[in-house]
């Protein structure tokens, strides 16, 4: 009888033992499936980015390497990362992208007071963006993205109003441009903000990828890529922060800047203005009205700024008033643009 007990619980133990390590593995195992299934997940099909990275940066400390063009003097390779330092336009030579294209990078340290960290898309030349670019400018001072483009023919129009924004060191920004003209903003993989720029000369039309950067001195990048997007791979962007300001979609910087590697756009814009008006004609800086005026004028402002202002000017860009006769008034553009 004895015997028999003790067989009884030895089963029990092994039973127990075996129990445990069952339960164990299946522990270890759903613990482990977290990780699985991150290594598993790829982009969906409209995912960012749908390139892959061209230049990881992952090479001695030195010149910036032959496959870029442009400012390469004002860049340095430091610690397997592309650190700033005068700064400048800097493209990816080997070759030309499609008219849907993207390109994107990771900033790994930003300057906070760096006036521009700019994506460029759509070069028209693997060597300067005076034969036309589109810009992504991202300022850390401002805390502001910005689209604009550059045709010798129109000079630098800025496309829709600020996407108010401020990235963080480590975060992915990066850009991508459609060939019916829309531009999607991203930081990491997330879509901000979309800009139209189908009016832009070279629109529908493929080029070069890079970036610029202005003022950004001891910016660390890694991580830069892009190329032609697949067809499909399209996103919908969230609404940007603020809306487009009125009369801001043909705010032109001057037609004819130069810009190098220690330049800078002017901080202060400078604008030509004729303006023929009566005596008695007043006009606010802020506020909307319904004009009345006692004599009839004519306001026909010219306006040119240079990239980068850092004032806030009122004018009221392309437009000509002719208020009611016999009354007076006051009159306020509705809205004060701050173009860069």
């Amino acid at each position: 009888m004895l015997v028999d007990q003790q067989l009884v619980l030895r089963r029990a133990g092994a039973i127990a033992a075996t129990l445990l390590l069952i339960t164990l593995c299946v522990g270890i195992a759903a613990a482990a499936e977290p990780e699985k299934a991150l290594q598993r997940a790829t982009p969906t099909e409209d995912g960012f980015p749908d390139t892959q990275i061209l230049d990881t940066f992952s090479r001695p400390n030195g010149a910036v390497g032959s496959d870029w063009s442009g400012n390469r003097n004002g860049y340095r390779i430091a610690n397997n990362r592309l650190r700033v330092r005068a700064g400048g336009f800097l493209f990816w030579a080997p070759t030309s992208f499609d008219a849907s294209q993207e390109v994107f990078v990771t900033l790994n340290r930003i300057n906070a007071t760096a006036t521009e960290i700019d994506l460029l898309l759509a070069s028209q030349s693997s060597s300067n963006y005076s034969q036309g670019v589109v810009e992504v400018l991202y300022s850390p001072s401002r805390n502001r993205i910005q689209v604009w483009t550059y045709s010798s023919s129109e000079g630098w129009v800025r496309r829709g109003g600020n996407i108010n924004i401020a990235l963080n060191n480590g975060d992915r920004f990066g850009a991508r441009l459609t060939a019916a003209g829309q531009v999607l903003v991203f930081r990491n993989e997330v879509p901000i903000a979309s800009r139209d720029i189908s009016r832009w000369s070279f629109a529908g039309q493929g080029g070069y990828i890079g970036i610029w950067t202005i003022g950004a001195d001891g910016t660390l990048i890694d991580d830069f890529g892009g190329g032609s997007i697949v067809a499909g791979a399209t996103e919908t962007a969230s609404p940007s922060v603020t809306a487009s300001p009125s009369r801001t979609s043909t705010s032109t910087r001057t037609s004819t800047p130069s810009r190098s590697a220690t330049t800078t756009r002017t901080a202060t814009p400078t604008r030509s203005m004729t303006v023929t008006r009566t005596a008695t004609t007043t006009r606010t800086a802020t506020a909307s009205g319904t004009p009345t005026a006692t004599a009839t004028w004519t306001s026909m402002p010219t306006a040119t700024d240079t990239p980068e202002p850092s004032a806030t000017w009122t004018s009221t860009p392309t437009a000509t008033d002719t208020p009611e006769p016999s009354a007076t008034w006051t009159s306020t553009p509705t809205a004060t643009d701050t173009p860069e």
